[in-house]
């Protein structure tokens, strides 16, 4: 896996725990909210520079979610493509009222905060491998989840 891949990887990896910790803390203390299940973001990315395109497709799910955390995570899904954009960098995002899709999946990443689980889904791209996904799951401290 060359440098440059896994810096994008990688920076998809960081999707997770940061999302799965704003989920947790958004509506506590709100008695009111009601579980409202299962909820995803998907995000595709293309990267162009120095004459290289590369692209890549992550969703986040995140599992175990009142209301308002659904309704936080559409916010965030839909606020700039989904989690901003850098130079040479487009991306679109489509939120789901369910779990991501697991066509084309190499693997997961899941995480586990304040009784929220949300998991990364990575999907083909090029040469990389679901055992790509796994170290990138390892080093994040993140629990790997085959496809």
């Amino acid at each position: 896996m060359g440098r440059r891949s896994l810096v994008i990887l990688a920076r998809g990896l960081v999707l997770v725990p940061a999302l799965a910790f704003a989920l947790a803390t958004s509506g506590c203390g709100s008695g009111s909210d009601t579980a409202a299940g299962t909820a995803s973001c998907t995000v595709s990315q293309m990267l162009s520079g120095g004459g290289t395109t590369l692209s890549q497709k992550i969703c986040e799910e995140s599992t175990d979610l009142s209301a308002a955390q659904v309704q936080q995570l559409k916010q965030q899904c839909m606020v700039s493509g989904g989690f901003g954009a850098d130079a040479g960098l487009s991306q679109q995002a489509t939120f789901s009222n369910g779990p991501c899709s697991h066509d084309g999946a190499l693997g997961g990443c899941r995480v586990t905060q304040g009784g929220v689980t949300s998991t990364g889904w990575y999907y083909q791209m090029g040469s990389f491998t679901s055992a790509d996904i796994q170290q990138l799951c390892a080093s994040a401290g993140a629990t790997f989840v085959p496809p």
